[in-house]
């Protein structure tokens, strides 16, 4: 993980002049580690965001939350995704065809490895970026599927990996959604929004505590006869040989 964010560091350093914000404890990257029973895809992939919010019930607010799989049951649904603007993604690098850290030059090349190229792209996702399509840029970061096939744009891995070159659509501007330029997302203390997951895709509702009403008398009137009696308590009865009265 951190080869991964060290060389999205560097790359988005060269290209915005910025770096994003990741949690550290003690100058390390801070990761926590979660164990999942069975396989992810996209009709459970909601149950690693209750587990995480589970495990941290106050501090994973206001988080983007990217999950890196290790799984290697394949679905048809690609290295990684994440819903638009959700706050969280999964990243998947162990599915064939998505590992390839080990090919000579390739990270060289492009400027980042597919896993790197994968966690950044599902993370702006997260923030709330949807895939941009250019004919002039081919394969920006931000180029995906089924989008870009249907416009006809088909990805050209033999192009250096770019930024928004086409722009502005996600830096600068917001034709793809959302301006990262101006979240507060990045190390510099940069940007003037605040990102906020809205309110309906807040996996598990904020803790809140609950509301203790305490217990208040009741009265009744209890009846024996022509004789009346009141009786107060928080659950009263009357006395034997009264009944009460309706």
């Amino acid at each position: 993980m951190k080869q991964y964010i060290s060389q999205i560091q560097s790359w988005l350093k060269t290209k915005t002049g910025k770096e994003l914000i990741f949690d550290t404890y003690q100058g390390q990257l801070d990761i926590a580690y979660l164990k999942y029973e069975g396989n992810i895809d996209m009709k459970n992939d909601e149950d690693l965001v209750r587990m995480y919010q589970k495990l941290n019930p106050t501090n994973y607010l206001g988080k983007s939350l990217i999950f890196v799989i290790d799984q290697k049951l394949a679905t048809d649904t690609g290295c990684g995704w994440s819903q638009v603007g959700s706050g969280w993604s999964l990243a998947l690098p162990n599915w064939p065809g998505c590992m390839d850290e080990d090919e000579p030059g390739i990270a060289e090349f492009l400027g980042l490895n597919s896993i790197a190229h994968v966690i950044v792209h599902e993370i702006f996702h997260s923030y709330g970026v949807k895939h941009a399509c250019d004919s002039t840029t081919t394969n920006d970061l931000m180029h995906g599927e089924p989008e870009c096939a249907a416009a006809g744009i088909v990805k050209d891995y033999a192009e250096k990996t770019t930024f928004d070159k086409s722009g502005p659509n996600y830096w600068g501007g917001n034709k793809a959604g959302v301006d990262l330029k101006t979240l507060r997302i990045w190390s510099d203390g940069s940007g003037t929004t605040e990102f906020a997951i809205p309110a309906n895709l807040q996996i598990v509702p904020l803790v809140t505590t609950p509301t203790t009403v305490a217990p208040t008398n009741q009265t009744i009137n209890c009846t024996k006869g022509k004789v009346s009696k009141l009786i107060s308590a928080k659950n009263p009865k009357c006395p034997k040989g009264f009944k009460i009265k309706i």
